[in-house]
C-alpha cells in the first residue's frame, strides 16, 4: 500500500512487479485539497446548504463500489451533483476516473490514478487495511526511538 506518489507507483510495478493499492486516507486527502484549490472549502463546510459536501461524500464513496461498477456509479453522480461541484467533479474524472478523451488530433490518456489503484472493495471484503496509517505510525515512532526527528 502507498500513497499517490506517481514514481513510487511505477518504479514499485517495473522493478518489483508486484499489485498496489493506495491508501484511502491519502485519496480522501488529495481530494479535499482540490475542494480547497477550487475555493469550495466555504461551501463545503457550510452547514445550511450541504450540497458540496454530500456531492463530495458521495465521490469518496466510489472507493467501496466494486471496482467494475465505479465508472457507471460515477455516471450516475454526476446527473445529482450541483453545479458548483462540476470542476472537481471533472478533475476527479481526468485523474482518477476515465483520464482525459481524445479531441481532434489530441490523444485520450489515462487516467494517472485508475480505479484500480485506489478502490476499497476488495480490502474491505478481504478485510485487509485501507490505509497505511499503522506502518506510517510505526516509522514515526521509530524515527523518536532511534533518535531521528
Amino acid at each position: 500500500m502507498t500513497d499517490f506518489e506517481q514514481s513510487i507507483i511505477n518504479a514499485t510495478k517495473k522493478i518489483i512487479g508486484v499489485e498496489i493499492h493506495a491508501c484511502l486516507f491519502h485519496l480522501c486527502q488529495s481530494f479535499y485539497r482540490r475542494i480547497q484549490a477550487e475555493g469550495l472549502q466555504s461551501q463545503y463546510n457550510n452547514p445550511e446548504n450541504r450540497s458540496i459536501k454530500i456531492a463530495a461524500q458521495m465521490t469518496g464513496a466510489l472507493a467501496f463500489v466494486p471496482p467494475e461498477k465505479v465508472v457507471e456509479t460515477f455516471d450516475e453522480l454526476l446527473e445529482k451533483v450541483p453545479d458548483d461541484y462540476m470542476p472537481i467533479a471533472e478533475y476527479f474524472e481526468i485523474n482518477y476516473i476515465r483520464g482525459r478523451q481524445a479531441r481532434g488530433r489530441r490523444k485520450g490518456t489515462e487516467p494517472r490514478f485508475p480505479p484500480t489503484l485506489w478502490n476499497q472493495y476488495h480490502a474491505v471484503l478481504q478485510r485487509l487495511a485501507r490505509t497505511n496509517n499503522l506502518s506510517e505510525g510505526w516509522h514515526n515512532r521509530f524515527q523518536v526511538v532511534v533518535g531521528r526527528e
